[in-house]
């Protein structure tokens, strides 16, 4: 605390006299180096991936955890999947709706469905149908009537899901 009060009687005074230099302004750089240079812009500034869409890549790696036994692994590319397709659902719906399918067979074929996975599926359905799809309805009453007949419970989420692609598909 004496130190401080030192430095402040000093700096009162106007015995401490630094300039304090401001830091560099993003647009500006060293004078030996070039200027900073961006890509045009029709340019690609990542490469592309030559192993599919994201969806693709995704239900690969569901394939191969399930195969190996890995229910956790199983589990989030599940998820992201279903994130994925509800992000392409305007674009690609069809392809995401697909995907959806085919993730879901495959954690019913490994008992790792539950009634979270199907009521995700659900939802996903209720945005098909509020951007068009004519036939999320219908499809949504087939992951419903699976659900029961795999042994799963609906819980009250899900049937609010249910009622959400009743609605979207009726407007």
């Amino acid at each position: 605390r004496r130190h401080a009060t030192l430095r402040m009687s000093e700096f009162e005074e106007g015995g401490v006299k630094e300039k304090r230099s401001e830091p560099p302004r993003r647009d500006e750089h060293r004078a030996d180096s070039k200027p900073f240079a961006r890509a045009p812009p029709g340019s690609q500034t990542r490469k592309r991936s030559r192993r599919g869409s994201p969806l693709n890549q995704s239900l690969k790696q569901l394939e191969k955890a399930a195969e190996k036994g890995n229910a956790t692994v199983a589990r989030k590319s599940f998820k992201f999947i279903l994130h994925t397709g509800s992000k392409l659902m305007k674009t690609k719906g069809a392809e995401a709706l697909a995907a959806t399918d085919r993730a879901l067979s495959v954690l019913e074929s490994q008992n790792w469905a539950d009634v979270t996975s199907y009521t995700m599926v659900i939802n996903l359905l209720a945005k098909a149908a509020a951007g068009g799809n004519s036939t999320a309805l219908d499809h949504a009453f087939d992951v419903m009537s699976a659900m029961v007949s795999n042994g799963i419970d609906p819980s009250i989420y899900t049937f609010n899901a249910l009622m959400n692609v009743c609605a979207k598909s009726a407007a």
